[in-house]
């Protein structure tokens, strides 16, 4: 192994080893996997409903909900592949008791044939009147209503976007793929103490050993050295968000399976009116894509402040509070739109109709988010290399280690730049002739101790 490697692994093993990261991870992996669960096995107890009985009274009764969202996954599967068109919504209002109460609807999916059930869900009034006709036409009319306040280009665009989106849709059962949307969007809030956790010590810990002055012993190990712990922290704070995302996806194929991961988000009802051609895994994908990229940014904060402060704990205690900048922050502000909160939410993602224009090219909310926050974790990389030519690679931080017996008896000094020991003055008296003996003198009743 190179030289370099060497460093790399050894500062990665280094992160890897500390026993708060671990301690985020676990939480952070815990409350996440338990609130994919609970939504799969659905809240234990019944749901009440109020209805009508035979003689016109209002009377509550209560229906086992249990498990509601596995078997909308479960019954969705039977219709996975099927096109949404006048069929679709005849076979519905044939078999399903639409003209009934909610109660006996939800009745009738949970206990009979749910493979309405999650498309009910989301569209109950449309499914229950409508023909594949009116419910496009419904949708068109209202994406009209949103674009009419656009300028021209921007209205070209979103137009062009809503082209690309296959009509009609191919229903999918997307309940498990939505779960996971949700949990990812939560992790996206949790984040920066995550990325604090990783790399609040990165440049802190050795300063605060006093083992600066043997790492920088050497000039031409100072640049491998930053290179190796810049990207040994990027690769740990990547690699912490990564591992959780991995398990919760596999949490989803494992309690739902692999469907749903291909149908359009405009079978999400809050992205109905969306003009984005994404399927729901691609919509996935991109909130993963910006939850890391946010790690990477937040750890790189922290990192910065460690090289800055040479405090560990400062640098954690800032990323935390990045948590809530949003409360700090007008909702109406131009800017508010790229705060974390917003950007890692979906409803705001799919429905947003912001567009910025970058060397020619149009770019929607997602696009430029990831490219924002791309930009800011560099120039935050750029602030570490900074810090440590200012802060720590100058000789005048380093000084000396002395090694021996406890209490600073007997030992050597092994020197690692301009120190208390070093100097003209210093040099004079040990290559002058009582200079030499005076230090020969010293080395032996020091020996002797």
């Amino acid at each position: 192994m190179t030289g370099f490697g060497s460093l790399f692994s050894y500062e990665l093993k280094k992160l890897w080893m500390r026993p708060l990261l671990w301690v985020v991870l676990g939480s952070l992996l815990f409350l996440n996997l338990r609130g994919m669960y609970s939504n799969y096995v659905g809240y234990t107890g019944t749901t009440p409903y109020v209805i009508m009985d035979e003689n016109g009274q209002r009377k509550e009764v209560e229906l086992d909900t249990s498990g509601s969202d596995r078997r909308q996954m479960e019954g969705g599967r039977a219709l996975a592949g099927t096109k949404i068109d006048d069929a679709f919504f005849r076979r519905a209002q044939e078999t399903v008791p639409l003209d009934k109460e909610p109660y006996y609807i939800d009745r009738y999916f949970l206990e009979n044939d749910a493979s309405y059930y999650g498309f009910y869900r989301e569209f109950p009034v449309y499914l229950k009147h409508n023909t594949a006709a009116e419910f496009y036409k419904t949708r068109g009319d209202q994406i009209q209503g949103l674009l009419s306040g656009l300028d021209k280009d921007s209205r070209a665009y979103w137009e062009a976007r809503e082209a690309e989106v296959e009509k009609p849709f191919v229903y999918q059962p997307i309940t498990g793929v939505d779960a996971l949307e949700i949990e990812v969007e939560s992790l996206g809030l949790y984040v920066p103490v995550l990325g604090g956790a990783a790399l609040c010590d990165l440049f802190a810990q050795e300063r605060r050993n006093r083992m600066e002055a043997l790492l920088f012993s050497t000039k031409r190990g100072k640049v491998q050295l930053f290179w190796a712990k810049a990207l040994a922290g990027m690769a740990t704070a990547a690699g912490g968000v990564l591992l959780l995302l991995g398990a919760l996806t596999a949490e989803e194929l494992a309690l739902y399976g692999t469907g749903g991961w291909t149908g359009a988000i405009q079978l999400n009802l809050g992205y109905w009116t969306s003009s984005l051609a994404l399927t729901m895994g691609q919509l996935v994908g991109i909130e993963m894509l910006i939850v890391t990229v946010y790690a990477l940014l937040t750890g790189l904060l922290a990192a910065a402040i460690s090289a800055l402060t040479g405090s560990g704990v400062a640098a954690l205690a800032i990323t935390t509070a990045v948590m809530f900048l949003p409360v700090l922050v007008e909702p109406g502000s131009s800017w508010a739109r790229f705060l974390p909160e917003r950007l890692t939410n979906s409803m705001n993602l799919c429905g947003s109709l912001f567009l910025w224009s970058f060397s020619g090219v149009q770019l929607n909310l997602y696009q430029t988010g990831i490219l924002l926050y791309s930009s800011l974790a560099a120039a935050l990389f750029g602030l570490c290399g900074l810090f440590w030519l200012m802060f720590w690679a100058r000789p005048v931080h380093t000084g000396g280690i002395q090694t021996g017996r406890a209490g600073g008896h007997g030992g050597r000094w092994l020197e690692a730049g301009p120190s208390r020991r070093s100097g003209q003055d210093f040099s004079a008296r040990r290559t002058s002739p009582t200079g030499r003996r005076r230090f020969s003198e010293r080395e032996e009743r020091s020996g002797e101790r």
